[in-house]
């Protein structure tokens, strides 16, 4: 086996850690799509994880984001992010509106059903990662999130975006 380092790291550690990142994810979603029928998941199966993401992004941003901030998040062609958007207003779940300071910015919001349909995939995600978390000492869990938030940092949100936010919540 090749031992190249990445940044200094052996190919078997990073394989090692490619492996139980798929072990996450597949457990993940095993709970997630396989777990026990309950109301709040047969309604979220009708939603995608990119469509659920999309509706946290709106939520955790005071419930209004511009469209183009999502598309710099989500980082997917124009006409996708422009389907999955309109199948979302055409169910109820969000608005789109023009800005009224730029008409040229549309901004997007959650509807009533929007908001319920976050807090249902909140308090899923909250239940798989108990059952996760249930698994290991805590010590553990806290290891992993100083690691995961490490890993993370700089690639989930956009510098700009994130200091839109603050100038935002400085005013």
């Amino acid at each position: 086996m090749n031992q190249r380092s990445v940044t200094g790291i052996s190919e078997i550690i990073v394989e090692k850690v490619v492996d139980s990142l798929h072990s996450i994810l597949d457990a993940w979603q095993l709970m997630y799509y396989t777990g026990s029928r309950s109301h709040k998941r047969e309604k979220l199966a009708d939603f995608t994880p990119i469509e659920l993401h999309i509706i946290k992004l709106i939520a955790t941003n005071d419930n209004c984001m511009p469209l183009a901030d999502i598309r710099q998040i989500v980082d997917m062609p124009n006409s996708s992010l422009s389907s999955i958007i309109t199948r979302l207003a055409r169910n109820s779940v969000l608005v789109k509106r023009s800005n009224p300071e730029d008409k040229r910015i549309f901004d997007l919001s959650l509807t009533d059903l929007g908001k319920k349909i976050n807090r249902d995939h909140y308090e899923l995600d909250m239940a798989i990662g108990k059952n996760f978390v249930s698994r290991v000492s805590k010590e553990d869990a806290e290891a992993f999130v100083r690691v995961a938030m490490a890993a993370t940092r700089k690639s989930l949100v956009p510098k700009d975006l994130s200091m839109r936010k603050k100038e935002k919540e400085s005013e």
